[in-house]
């Protein structure tokens, strides 16, 4: 399965991770500094090493990005949300710019950051919403989504990312209210 073999970070081995982890931690670097491998995701033979996840402040991936190798052609999965800055923009829009010939998707930016490992705990199953132009990097976010607990959600292209970000919003509305706990669903017919 997908999920217990992602590690965050473990393409860049300079950039250390600073926030919980929740067992996801970046894997050290060998002694000759490369990375290590990562298991192959064995349904397409992809190394994990290839999709790469950016949950960081939107104000902090610039820096972050001038740091890395370049990301031509692998999955890059932004999980941000602005909150200032340019109002009409996406954090997503941000990385195209940032990461040329990445292939995009936007997810995991719709719930509390301490919840994506208990997806699987709760009552109601929560939705991830996915968007994404790259029919292989929205496949890969609603893989992972779908494996770590999530019901995936298409929710278009990357011109939805935008709105997907402005969901966080009422999350954090909803957060206050009835805990952070909360996540969206749903309700089929």
């Amino acid at each position: 399965p997908l999920a217990p073999t992602i590690q965050v970070g473990s393409a860049y081995p300079s950039r250390p991770h600073t926030g919980p982890t929740d067992g996801y931690a970046p894997r050290p670097a060998d002694a000759e500094g490369r990375p290590r491998r990562c298991r192959q995701d064995r349904r397409e033979g992809r190394s994990l090493n290839d999709v790469v996840a950016f949950a960081l402040r939107w104000d902090a991936a610039s820096a972050s990005v001038a740091d890395l190798p370049s990301l031509t052609g692998r999955i890059v999965i932004d999980a941000m949300n602005r909150f200032g800055g340019d109002p009409a923009r996406s954090t997503t829009q941000d990385l195209a710019d940032l990461l040329p010939g990445a292939k995009l998707a936007k997810a995991f930016n719709t719930i509390g950051f301490e919840y994506l490992t208990k997806a699987r705990t709760r009552l109601v199953p929560a939705a991830m919403f996915v968007a994404g132009d790259d029919p292989d990097a929205k496949r890969v976010a609603m893989d992972l989504a779908a494996e770590i607990g999530f019901v995936p959600e298409n929710a278009g292209g990357l011109a939805n990312a935008k709105p997907l970000e402005l969901m966080v919003r009422v999350w954090l509305a909803l957060a206050q209210t009835q805990g952070r706990g909360i996540g969206f669903a749903i309700s089929r017919s």
